[in-house]
């Protein structure tokens, strides 16, 4: 039940993801 949890890092992901490709 950590749906929340894993929500929030995969946003963080991604954000990380754009900020790496930008």
């Amino acid at each position: 039940m950590t749906d929340s949890k894993e929500n929030a890092d995969n946003q963080q992901n991604i954000l990380q993801h754009k900020k790496s490709r930008s």
